[in-house]
């Protein structure tokens, strides 16, 4: 029967590879998502909200901001995780085929590479440490 330390390791490294997937997943779906939302408009803020939540005697911020944008006449109301003034002008790249389909602002992949790294780093070090360090 393997001890509880081998069991530990290859925890360690069934969370790097969850992870892993995890970032591979967001990642592909975010190319994807760039891939198929070539056509641009300009969009405007309407509301910037934020919602104040404490956690452990801290205080999280979150802005939450709406928008809307026209396409062939259609108008579409969206909102993203983004502090913004009302007014603001903001660049909405949509799905020719699906205007409802849409990224805001720059959308850029720094969250998804982030996810990723931490799980190759996860499974790298549980593997290493624990099956090559012995």
């Amino acid at each position: 029967m393997a001890g509880a330390a081998f069991w530990n390791k290859i925890l360690f490294i069934a969370v790097g590879l969850v992870l892993t997937g995890i970032g591979v997943f967001l990642l592909l779906r975010k190319i994807k998502l760039k891939k198929a939302c070539t056509a641009q408009v300009s969009g405007t803020v309407t509301d910037c909200s934020q919602e104040v939540k404490y956690s452990k005697g801290k205080k999280k911020t979150t802005y939450i901001t709406t928008f809307t944008y026209s396409v062939g006449g259609v108008e579409y109301v969206k909102s993203t995780k983004r502090k913004s003034s009302v007014g603001q002008s903001v660049a909405v790249y949509y799905d020719p085929s699906d205007p409802n389909r849409h990224y805001a602002h720059s959308a850029g992949i720094f969250g998804e590479l982030l996810v990723t790294a931490f799980g190759v780093l996860f499974a790298g070090a549980g593997f290493f440490v624990g099956f090559l360090g012995n």
